[in-house]
């Protein structure tokens, strides 16, 4: 839905993010000087998981891989503290391929460009990339993602190639929330909700049924497609999804809405 179409409340200019805190913390930043009040209301956090026998047995077997594939940086920074704690390194043979600028950056941050970036939005458009232009029959993959990850995209290789995935870090779901902000959504009394992850609204709506809904419709923000049918499928909603991820690509959409 376009912003225009949506109805904000006069004189409101806030954006809740219900982000994790370091992702927010960069949106924060990028808003400032622009005049709209910002709030945060994380929903979700993320964690290593422990080195488990098939964390450890991958990277000890790094060798044995043609590619290694990261679909978010979150996938990035845990598997590097896997690496650090099993000190060892990746092979200088092995390929990197990677979905989205964010985690490209990632990447560079902890070892350097990637040989392969997809500038697509979506597990489709990652795997019909991969599909079409770098793998090939023989190749043995590395699939590096986070427990609430779909399968989507270990399927979809398997079909051409050999694919083992591994999860490095879990989302956890917060326990509690600033029940003062959530009175404030009920009330209306905001201008955007920012939200990155289907996980993210699905506690948010736990807790802002808990003590009834408000009685206008959400005003919210995705950041893809993959959020915003989540959220469909949960609660009608007005509902901006941002044609580019990431911060900047929020930053652009909350400028767009509210000027």
């Amino acid at each position: 839905m376009s912003a225009k179409k949506l109805n904000s409340i006069p004189g409101e200019k806030s954006v809740i993010s219900t982000q994790p805190v370091e992702q927010a913390e960069k949106l924060k930043t990028a808003l400032e000087g622009s005049g709209i009040s910002f709030f945060n209301l994380p929903m979700i956090r993320t964690q290593a998981l422990p080195l488990s026998g098939e964390i450890k047995e991958a990277i000890r077997n790094l060798n044995k891989f043609n590619l290694l594939i990261f679909t978010s940086k979150n996938g990035v920074i845990n598997f590097w503290k896997a690496l650090d704690q099993m000190k060892t390194t990746i092979p200088t043979e092995l390929k990197i391929a990677v979905i989205g600028s964010g985690t490209a950056r990632a990447l560079q941050e902890y070892y350097g460009n990637p040989d392969y970036v997809n500038k697509g939005k979506t597990s489709t458009d990652f795997a019909a990339y991969l599909k079409s232009e770098i793998i090939r029959k023989s190749d043995k993959i590395l699939l590096v993602q986070g427990n609430l990850a779909h399968d989507f995209l270990l399927n979809e290789l398997n079909e051409i190639a050999t694919v083992k995935r591994i999860n490095v870090y879990q989302t956890l779901a917060e326990e509690s929330c600033d029940e003062k902000i959530m009175k404030e959504i009920r009330g209306d009394h905001y201008g955007l909700l920012v939200f990155s992850s289907p996980s993210g609204f699905s506690n948010f709506y736990k807790f802002y049924k808990s003590n009834g809904e408000g009685k206008s419709r959400l005003r919210i923000l995705s950041i893809g497609n993959t959020t915003t049918q989540a959220i469909s499928r949960i609660c009608d909603a007005d509902i901006i999804t941002a044609a580019k991820p990431g911060t900047q690509g929020l930053k652009n959409e909350i400028l767009s809405y509210f000027h």
